[in-house]
């Protein structure tokens, strides 16, 4: 069996009294080789929050993006559209969902009714599960996934207005114990005319030059950390050196100026 995942976070500095949000990929659990497929994922999740006991709050995105796709918001029923381990959770006993119908999360813990009331009507703005990420520091786990996954980015893009994303309003049903309520979100969407989609290795290399990514490995998987407040430091200042820091436009541009000084 591979080592218990509280000696994996305590190693990459993360304490039981920390707010935690973690993308995961549920492939790490299929290490755990001395239990039954069927429970290895449980497992782990029991692990998480047995780390954190009563001091700490475990987050983990359970994004649907349902209103996107005009389709009712049932905060209790509706699944996670971004894998395994996020279903996992947000199934998992004792855990709460916030009710954004496009960027809800689940929590357990300490501040978890912060998390399960936090703002709905916008997806990363002030009040959002996102801007409490910021308020608590939150560390940021990537257990088994790439860095790129960090969604907390889109926090900063809007909170410094990008120029390649812009709001968008979806309305729709939210249903939360059969009280259905009518909503407008607003989403910081992407601007498609250039290629906007996130690419955050630029994130990666400075956070780790400037000494505030804690690497580490739970079995074959990398696990990465680093704090809400050091991520948004760290993109604020590659924002203001190349306005595309974030995104994978700027691997298009620095591509297309290699060609063109590679041009005979």
């Amino acid at each position: 069996m591979e080592p218990y995942i509280n000696q994996v976070l305590r190693e990459i500095g993360v304490s039981p009294s920390d707010v935690i949000m973690i993308h995961g990929d549920a492939g790490v659990a299929v290490q755990l080789t001395d239990m039954e497929m069927k429970d290895r994922l449980n497992f782990l999740i029991s692990q998480l929050i047995s780390f954190i006991g009563t001091k700490g709050t475990v987050v983990v995105p359970t994004f649907s993006y349902t209103f996107t796709k005009n389709k009712i918001f049932d905060v209790n029923k509706t699944s996670s559209d971004i894998g395994v381990f996020s279903e996992a959770f947000r199934d998992y006993p004792g855990t709460l969902r916030s009710k954004n119908p496009n960027f809800s999360v689940s929590s357990i813990g300490k501040h978890k009714q912060q998390f399960a009331g936090s703002r709905i009507d916008d997806c990363f703005g002030s009040d959002t599960a996102f801007d409490l990420l910021y308020k608590y520091n939150a560390k940021i786990v990537c257990l088994g996934c790439d860095f790129s996954r960090i969604t907390f980015a889109h926090y900063v893009e809007q909170s410094l207005g990008v120029s390649y994303r812009y709001l968008k309003s979806f309305s729709g049903e939210v249903i939360d114990d059969k009280k259905v309520q009518r909503l407008t979100n607003t989403y910081y969407v992407r601007d498609l005319n250039i290629n906007s989609q996130g690419e955050l290795s630029a994130v990666k290399q400075r956070a780790i030059y400037r000494g505030v990514l804690s690497r580490g490995k739970y079995g074959r998987f990398p696990v990465l950390s680093i704090s809400a407040q050091d991520f948004y430091s760290v993109a604020e200042e590659l924002l203001v050196e190349d306005p595309y820091a974030l995104t994978q436009h700027r691997l298009d541009l620095k591509n297309t100026s290699i060609k063109k000084k590679n041009k005979p």
